[in-house]
């Protein structure tokens, strides 16, 4: 007997616009009832209409362009910690760790950011001063639900 039954109610793609509209719509209804509100979206579960929320549409996530101090200072951080993105996210408020992955993947790895390539020269004296400065408590982070 195989436990591990594929979910064929469940969709792999990703979500549109409508559905973003629709998952907007029942969390401000709701609240965080992830069960609730997967329910009036056929095919997706509860982890996905979560893991969408928080990290792409809560009004606690920072969707803006990203500028360049913050692109000099993900590769400062990239130098120094490697590619742990949690530990990273704590110096971009408002930034998740997956839009943090995002933008070092599909647009500074390969662009000529290279960390091997990375030059503190760049990066601002201010800029590392004042974030090497700060502990994880001193950070202000509001997390969602």
């Amino acid at each position: 007997m195989d436990k591990m039954k594929p979910k064929t109610d469940v969709v792999r793609k990703h979500f549109d616009k409508y559905e973003d509209y629709c998952l907007n719509y029942y969390y401000y209804l709701y609240g965080p009832k992830w069960t609730m509100i997967a329910s009036h979206m056929p095919g997706r579960s509860p982890r996905q209409c979560r893991e969408r929320f928080k990290k792409y549409l809560s009004p606690n996530v920072n969707n803006s362009p990203w500028t360049y101090s913050e692109d000099m200072l993900l590769l400062h951080l990239i130098n120094q910690f490697g590619n742990r993105w949690a530990q990273i996210s704590v110096y971009f408020p408002g930034r998740t760790d997956s839009n943090i992955k995002n933008r070092w993947y599909k647009h500074l790895k390969h662009n000529n950011f290279q960390k091997t390539e990375f030059n503190e020269s760049l990066f601002a004296n201010s800029y590392q001063e004042d974030f090497e400065s700060k502990t994880h408590d001193e950070i202000d982070i509001t997390w969602g639900n």
